[in-house]
C-alpha cells in the first residue's frame, strides 16, 4: 500500500491532476523526479503571495514520507461530496452551487462543499503543508461519501485530483455513484472528458449482478 512513486511533476496537466488524485486514494507515498523545477515553482508561486499550491502540497507529502489511508472508511448512504470550483468559481458558479446544495439539503442529505466544509488554511500547528491537509480532509469526505456530484468546470485543477480520488474509490466499491450536475461540451480529445464519462457509465453493483 505505502509503495514510493516516483512523480514528474507537472500540475499544469489536468491528466497528471487526476492520476495524483488516484495516487493519494491508493495511499502511495511519492518522491519528486524534477525537484528543482518544482522549487523553482513554488519559488515563484511564493512570490506571487501563494499560501498553497499543488506544486507545494506535492513537496511537503513527499518530503515527509507520507500517505492517506482512506481503506476502512465506509461511505453514508446520506452523504454527498460536491467536487467543483473553488478558489477560480464565478459568482454565478457559486450561485448554482448554492441552489444545488439547497436542493440536496431540503431532500434529507448532507453535503460537503469544500468551500464550506473543508479547512481551507493550508497551516496546521505553524506549519505550512502546502494545502496537503486540505487534499487529506476532502478525499476523507469523498471516502464517507455514498455519492459524489460533480459541477464539471474544466479549468479547475482541485476537481481534477477530486475525480482522480473518486474514480479510485468507485473501482473499489462499485455501489459507489457518480452524479453530473450541469452541462459540458464533450471534447472527444480531452483526456479528462473522456474519463468524466467513462466514470458516469461505471457498471453500479447492481448492474454487476446480474
Amino acid at each position: 500500500m505505502n509503495d514510493i512513486i516516483n512523480l514528474n511533476v507537472k500540475t499544469f496537466s489536468k491528466e497528471f491532476m487526476f492520476n495524483l488524485g488516484e495516487l493519494f486514494a491508493l495511499g502511495k507515498k511519492v518522491s519528486i523526479n524534477n525537484i528543482e523545477e518544482v522549487n523553482a515553482k513554488i519559488a515563484e508561486e511564493r512570490s506571487l503571495g501563494y499560501a498553497k499550491s499543488f506544486n507545494m502540497m506535492i513537496n511537503y507529502w513527499a518530503q515527509n514520507s507520507l500517505f492517506v489511508n482512506l481503506k476502512n472508511i465506509q461511505p453514508k448512504n446520506n452523504n454527498i461530496f460536491l467536487i467543483c470550483p473553488v478558489r477560480n468559481a464565478t459568482e454565478k458558479e457559486k450561485a448554482d452551487l448554492h441552489k444545488l446544495i439547497n436542493l440536496y439539503e431540503q431532500s434529507g442529505y448532507h453535503v460537503h462543499y469544500p468551500e464550506r466544509n473543508t479547512n481551507q488554511n493550508p497551516v496546521v500547528n505553524g506549519i505550512n503543508t502546502g494545502g496537503f491537509n486540505i487534499c487529506a480532509e476532502n478525499a476523507k469526505a469523498i471516502a464517507e461519501a455514498q455519492t459524489v456530484v460533480v459541477f464539471y468546470n474544466k479549468q479547475s485543477t482541485g476537481s481534477m485530483f477530486d475525480l482522480g480520488v473518486t474514480y479510485q474509490l468507485m473501482q473499489q466499491d462499485p455501489k459507489r455513484k457518480l452524479i453530473l450536475a450541469n452541462n459540458f461540451e464533450y471534447d472527444e480529445l480531452n483526456i479528462i472528458d473522456q474519463k468524466l464519462v467513462h466514470m458516469l457509465n461505471m457498471p453500479k453493483e447492481s448492474e454487476q449482478s446480474k
